[in-house]
């Protein structure tokens, strides 16, 4: 739940995010000759069990519970995702934990949050989108969910 306070020109909002997981959190693409669990595959997006996504995927109950006061940057990749990074102390200095995410509204007042994927990556080649546009969680939140001044 998240807590939106009265403004001059807005009363006060509670706001219920339902927030789930997809299995590219714990899943990696197929390498050449390796065969695809049907479990977590698609058609067209073959997919195996990555043991360090799903050792890292631990860590993201606590980022979530901070996501309210984080910087969410906008991912160009065409999904309508956005992502949020964290340094873990378990990755060395050159790499650091992408956290791709979508925000939809269910209702004014319900946001559901699908965490897409996330892995570590290496710093030096950030997620195309980094540095530019960016936005609190909150204002992405407003926005998604339409919580916008009364006119």
């Amino acid at each position: 739940m998240l807590e939106f306070p009265s403004r001059s020109d807005l009363p006060a909002v509670s706001v219920e995010i339902r927030a789930g997981f997809m299995s590219h959190t714990f899943t990696e693409a197929c390498r050449d000759g390796a065969f695809p669990d049907a479990n977590y595959s698609a058609p067209g997006d073959p997919r195996i069990f990555s043991l360090e996504r799903y050792r890292l995927s631990h860590s993201l109950p606590a980022i979530l519970d901070t996501i309210d006061g984080r910087r969410c940057y906008i991912s160009n990749s065409g999904y309508g995702n956005h992502f949020v990074i964290e340094g873990l102390h378990e990755l060395p200095p050159s790499r650091e934990y992408w956290v791709f995410l979508q925000l939809e509204r269910v209702d004014r007042t319900i946001a559901r949050l699908r965490i897409r994927s996330a892995y570590a990556g290496r710093r030096d080649q950030a997620p195309y989108g980094r540095g530019r546009k960016s936005m609190m969680f909150r204002e992405l939140l407003t926005r998604t969910l339409g919580l916008k001044a009364r006119r």
